[in-house]
């Protein structure tokens, strides 16, 4: 039996931060400026496909608590297919660091008017995700647990400094939104919005409590409900002036719109220790992309594959993706149909290759005690 690495306590975190990491900074804004002020609701949908996507998941691990995500590949594909697979996997999975790491440069050079030099300054990031990538499940899995208590008193501070400064009356009529635009905002942008194919790097590696599905929903319902919160906000402050938003403005200037100023942007610190979430998936993406290449070329020599795939990071991210705008085209272009395939149609075929395989065994199992009692 492969030995645990995580408890349900840490996967549930997991799932608390993967709900809200890529959904809180640039996605309302983009869906405000398609969707105008009924946005919100787009995002409840988005979240809504999510959580039938987790629920699918969730239902794969209890089938199979002790098979990996690439044994259940294999032995529904065969190994090649499989193989050719996760080197697509990890190809989309590159690409969603580099939005992940742009969402940090936004806030750092934008929101906190930080002057850096990028290129250098995404160096030591890209060490940070090798350094995490040669650690085990567990480490992250401990590391987030910690860091848990201080996002969620973020995000209560964050509200109560918000709530009463927004004119929620902002959001009305309700339903104001034509089938059109609503359609565009789910199209175009699943690359923000869907996040739980990544989980298969903790298929077999649970160890399962008896309420495990029911703690992970939890946790994904108090994520979809502070995004949903925090989109309102936005969404009520800018509907009236949508033409001042741009790809770098995000939650994290709603203080503009608050008495926060009058202390300083002392909200800007705990924007900090909330963006700590795009760093923990950004970690995780990255350590799935090791895996993978691990798993493509059989050798499980972790910092050579970690040094390679940061230098590969640091490549697409300075050099390919040299400007905010080129990435965002890119993301929202032919990255649409890897964001559908990998994060809405793999889930599903791994669950029917999961029930499929459960009842043959079944069956398996039937007809041999049915020739145990014949004999």
């Amino acid at each position: 039996m492969m030995q645990k690495l995580i408890n349900t306590k840490q996967f549930t975190i997991l799932v608390f931060i993967l709900t809200m990491a890529l959904k809180l900074f640039m996605f309302p804004t983009l869906i405000l400026k398609i969707a105008g002020h009924d946005g919100y609701l787009v995002i409840a949908i988005a979240l809504l496909i999510e959580f039938i996507i987790l629920l699918m998941i969730l239902y794969i691990f209890r089938l199979f608590p002790d098979l990996t995500f690439y044994e259940i590949l294999e032995q529904t594909l065969g190994r090649i297919t499989a193989k050719a697979l996760v080197a697509v996997f990890a190809f989309y999975q590159i690409i969603k660091i580099s939005l992940a790491i742009n969402e940090i440069k936004l806030f750092f050079t934008i929101s906190a008017t930080v002057n850096i030099s990028w290129p250098i300054s995404v160096i030591p990031l890209v060490f940070l995700f090798a350094f995490c990538a040669v650690k085990t499940l567990r480490s992250i899995g401990r590391f987030s647990e910690f860091l848990c208590p201080y996002i969620l008193i973020s995000m209560i501070v964050l509200m109560v400094m918000f709530v009463g400064n927004i004119d929620f009356e902002n959001l009305l009529p309700f339903l104001n939104i034509s089938p059109k635009k609503f359609f565009t905002g789910i199209y175009h942008f699943p690359i923000w919005y869907a996040d739980f194919s990544l989980l298969f790097i903790f298929m077999g590696k649970i160890k399962q409590s008896k309420f495990f599905v029911g703690w992970s929903l939890i946790g994904f319902a108090v994520s979809s409900l502070l995004v949903v919160f925090f989109s309102c906000i936005l969404f009520s402050s800018y509907t009236n002036i949508p033409e001042l938003l741009d790809f770098g403005h995000n939650i994290s200037n709603l203080s503009l719109f608050s008495t926060s100023h009058t202390y300083g942007r002392f909200d800007l610190l705990i924007f900090t220790i909330w963006i700590i979430t795009v760093f923990i998936e950004a970690i995780l993406l990255f350590y799935m992309v090791t895996r993978n290449i691990a798993y493509i070329f059989e050798k499980e020599n972790y910092p050579i594959i970690s040094a390679i795939a940061a230098v590969i990071l640091y490549i697409v991210s300075v050099f390919v993706f040299k400007s905010d705008q080129v990435l965002y085209t890119f993301a929202t272009g032919i990255m649409v149909y890897f964001t559908m395939f990998f994060e809405f149609i793999l889930p599903v075929f791994v669950l029917l290759s999961a029930s499929i395989k459960k009842l043959w065994e079944k069956r398996k199992q039937k007809e041999e005690m049915k020739a145990e009692d014949e004999a």
